[in-house]
């Protein structure tokens, strides 16, 4: 192996995408993660993990993260922080980033999918003025105010109850058919302060200088300091659109692979991902051990 050559490269150094190095390393191949911010993702804004079996309910999406990090340098990973522009599919397979040219046996896509937003070009003026992407992080600006959370699936819930530990009231706007578990429905039902709405949407937001009221498509008006949409995230499946579906997710079989030879995709970029932690982590571990299988029988 030289710098620009390796075994496998994972692109996206979240819990998906550390995993599977982790069974890479393992298996005694080399293995460069590329992450664009920093390895975890956006778990490690959790205070809280839920649905990770043995994990003490009060781990934080940091402190595993972090175990999961110290773990794959331990076993030799390299971490490289920067942007993977375009993944180029070969023998070896060619891996662009803004600065370096890489190549390697397998490559693992593990990117996630973006940062909720509201489907409206106006959003975009209210950022840091009462829209926020992360609730745990921006809870405590909303002590004694109104908040409100837009999204159907467990992280919405998830940071609702964590937002309501500082909120006076947290209204959760659920556009879809609810996808949070029956667990996370008894959390809601149970914490004071929290309200949910089904079967609306959010179509405006309204405010001189912050955010003071959330128009809804029923043509009722809540009045709120904050909002947090976790709603319209779209899998980051740019570096190599050829594998993508029409949705943008990455299509992949039962062993994670996808239809380009060498290219596997793990976690919440691949079609019918469970977008559960747990569910990332064994994605993670499947594709790293496909890419090391793929590579013993290539030889």
């Amino acid at each position: 192996m030289n710098d620009a050559h390796w075994d496998v490269i994972v692109v996206g150094a979240g819990i998906a995408g550390m995993s599977a190095a982790q069974v890479v390393a393992e298996a005694g191949l080399s293995c460069i993660a590329f992450d664009k911010l920093f390895p975890g993702g956006q778990i490690v804004n959790l205070p809280h993990i839920a649905n990770l079996p043995g994990i003490p309910k009060e781990t934080s999406g940091a402190e595993v993260s972090g175990v999961l990090l110290e773990s794959i340098m331990d076993l030799g990973v390299e971490i490289a922080y920067g942007e993977v522009e375009a993944i180029e599919p070969g023998k070896p397979q060619l891996v662009r980033t803004a600065g370096r040219e890489l190549t390697a046996d397998a490559v693992i896509i593990a990117t996630g999918k973006s940062a909720g937003k509201l489907d409206f070009d106006e959003a975009s003026e209210f950022l840091g003025r009462g829209l926020s992407e992360c609730a745990s992080c921006d809870g405590p600006m909303y002590s004694g105010k109104r908040a409100v959370v837009v999204g159907s699936d467990e992280w919405a819930a998830q940071e609702t109850i964590e937002l309501a530990q500082f909120a006076d009231v947290v209204t959760l706007i659920s556009p879809a058919t609810p996808r949070w578990s029956t667990f996370r429905a008894k959390q809601l039902s149970d914490a004071s302060g929290i309200e949910v709405r089904e079967g609306v949407s959010v179509v405006a937001l309204r405010g001189d200088s912050v955010l003071e009221r959330l128009e809804l498509s029923d043509g009722s008006v809540i009045d709120a300091a904050g909002v947090f949409p976790y709603v319209g995230k779209s899998p980051n499946s740019g570096v190599l659109p050829r594998v993508a579906t029409d949705e943008g997710v990455i299509g992949v079989d039962s062993s994670m692979a996808t239809t380009s030879p060498g290219v596997f995709a793990a976690g919440d970029v691949r079609e019918g991902a469970a977008e559960y932690v747990a569910a990332a982590i064994g994605d993670g571990l499947t594709a790293g051990r496909r890419a090391a299988e793929f590579l013993r029988s290539s030889q």
